[in-house]
């Protein structure tokens, strides 16, 4: 394994050490709300979306990466079918119901339920925004075992964790809200194809308030978070949950960063010690093999959600270097945002990527252009097949860089270009996100680069005339500006030459 380790320049360790990140994190979202208000509005996949700016933890990560939980939000494409019948218990700001509605499309329909005023008027505005008020139906109301009324605690600084129970680790300011059973809301719906679910350790009672809509929908899928510490806070037992989903002959799958995983209850409940925390997928045997997500690959770093921004910033990269990009390769070319930017300065593209599911997306979006389901070990080109590689948000997830590096070297053409990019192991949002930083959070990241270890691993490889610099992270133009002259931007981009 090419020895990278995860660097820790001399500042930042100082800060993290007196405790300055989680500060600076509020810090900015305080300077913004002075700014903008309570409510920012960004875009997601060319999406619009709100944020609330009082949100310190999901809306910072949406506004700073314009993405959440990237595994879950994979998995829930993957699984979504137009036409779908979908309920969001816990709808938050609405991130996963236009997701899910967008997805399901005007012959589907999604019910989205969150108790929270707050977040509830966001999600409507979000809805809203995406002309999907004749798919999404919103509810005010928290999912239990039965209607009536309850009481919600708000979390001050996380508006993701609000909960139906008193917490020490929660501020004391709480209200009355709705309580309505799932079976209740749905049962003039002729059939429920999905449930996600996350309210913070209340699933148990949620699912005795569903349980006549898991039973009689034999196709059912739930994704729903398992969060043992929470459920013995709100008067229940995990294993207990565990035990109530097997009951309905559902088998358990976990989504980790490589896929969907069989998981074992009791191994399950011997790993998930502290606060830690999974999303389970649960169906009935054959339900997930007909939608084709067990056997799909996980994604590639960000690649699903790159943003048409994000893609012509790249591509500008490569034309920096040449006047015109040539036969254009694209190794981890994801839903085809890259070639897409890249098409009117190509004379051809080809798109390589393990997603298959991805690649079906990329032919609609670049017709033009030719799609391989290969791997980077068994690219199927001669060498100096093209003038320009796009190499994208791969590196971070290999064992062994230099390799692949040289194969794809040899491929390029005299002179061509090779653009690589990775999140940047110096960007100023590791040290304001600390360990909640994507990079750290996704487990198939394997390898860490800064400037230098990324223009060492490229010289090591044959690479010359190697140019480096970063891309901002926060995607507000003015503050990202500021992050690339002092090369701490999100995402590190080199160019170099063959």
């Amino acid at each position: 394994m090419y020895p990278i380790p995860m660097p820790e320049p001399r500042l930042f360790g100082v800060l993290r050490k007196l405790g300055i990140g989680a500060p600076l994190r509020e810090g900015a979202m305080a300077l913004l709300r002075l700014v903008k208000g309570n409510y920012m509005r960004v875009t997601i996949d060319d999406h619009p979306f709100t944020v609330d700016l009082r949100d310190k933890i999901v809306s910072f990560m949406i506004l700073f990466y314009r993405e959440y939980d990237v595994e879950e939000a994979t998995v829930l494409r993957r699984l979504i079918r137009p036409g779908d019948r979908v309920v969001d218990v816990g709808a938050h700001i609405g991130y996963y119901s236009v997701l899910l509605g967008l997805g399901t499309g005007t012959g589907g329909r999604v019910l989205s339920l969150e108790p929270h005023p707050d977040n509830n008027a966001c999600l409507a505005r979000n809805v809203a925004d995406n002309a999907l008020e004749g798919v999404v139906r919103i509810e005010r109301v928290a999912a239990g075992a039965a209607s009536g009324e309850a009481t919600l605690f708000e979390s001050g600084r996380n508006r993701g964790d609000n909960r139906m129970y008193s917490s020490d680790d929660l501020p004391t300011r709480s209200f009355s809200v709705p309580v309505r059973a799932v079976d209740d809301l749905v049962a003039d719906w002729d059939r429920v194809n999905l449930i996600k679910m996350d309210i913070q350790g209340f699933e148990p009672a949620a699912i005795l308030g569903m349980r006549e809509t898991l039973s009689r929908n034999a196709g059912i899928i739930l994704l729903t978070e398992f969060w043992p510490y929470g459920i013995k806070q709100a008067g229940s037992e995990p294993q207990a949950m565990l035990e109530t989903l097997l009951s309905f002959d559902f088998e358990l799958y976990e989504i980790r960063a490589d896929g969907l995983a069989r998981v074992d209850p009791d191994d399950l409940m011997r790993r998930l010690q502290g606060q830690i925390w999974a999303n389970l997928v649960c169906a009935r045997a054959g339900v997930l093999e007909a939608r084709g997500v067990l056997d799909a690959p996980p994604p590639l770093a960000r690649n699903e959600q790159k943003t048409e921004y994000g893609a012509k910033r790249i591509v500008d990269a490569a034309l920096s270097r040449l006047g015109n990009l040539g036969r254009v390769l694209d190794v981890g070319c994801g839903t085809g945002q890259v070639l897409r930017a890249a098409t009117p300065y190509a004379s051809s593209l080809t798109g390589v990527d393990l997603d298959a599911g991805a690649l079906d997306r990329a032919r609609l979006a670049v017709p033009g252009a030719t799609f391989l389901t290969a791997g980077i070990e068994n690219l199927p080109f001669e060498p100096g097949s093209f003038d320009t590689i796009f190499f994208c948000d791969v590196i971070e997830h290999l064992r062994n860089p230099l390799d692949p590096l040289d194969s794809l070297r040899r491929l390029l053409a005299r002179d061509g270009v090779l653009v690589v990019t990775t999140p940047n192991a110096n960007a100023v949002t590791r040290l304001v996100l600390g360990d909640a930083w994507f990079g750290l959070s996704d487990e198939s990241h394997l390898l860490f680069f800064t400037a230098f270890t990324l223009g060492h691993a490229l010289r090591k490889s044959g690479f010359e005339k190697i140019s480096l610099r970063t891309f901002g992270g926060t995607g507000q133009r003015a503050l990202d500006f500021v992050f690339e002259l002092l090369r701490t931007g999100g995402t590190l981009v080199a160019c170099a030459r063959a």
